[in-house]
């Protein structure tokens, strides 16, 4: 659910500021591994708690990791999809 967010409300914006600047594209470059793995160190984190019956407070913690992290790598990657359409003809 909190990647359709991150699709819809602010892939929008983040394309519009990636076209306009090129600093922003290289740093949006490099942000892909970070991004990527909070994504699936997350997943794990939520995993283990589930598995290990960890205290209530991680969970909380890395639930809201991976909503923040889906929400962003959504929004990162659809933007940087969309930008690469034009070039493709």
């Amino acid at each position: 659910m909190s990647a359709l967010i991150g699709l819809i409300y602010l892939s929008t914006p983040l394309t519009a500021a990636l076209a306009y600047s090129s600093k922003m594209r290289r740093t949006a470059r490099r942000l892909r591994l970070p991004v990527t793995l909070a994504f699936f160190g997350s997943v794990a984190s939520v995993a283990l708690t589930v598995l290990l019956r960890g205290p209530i407070v991680l969970m909380m913690f890395s639930t809201s990791a991976l909503v923040l992290a889906s929400l962003t790598a959504s929004a990162l990657f659809a933007s940087q999809l969309i930008l690469r359409l034009p070039n493709r003809r």
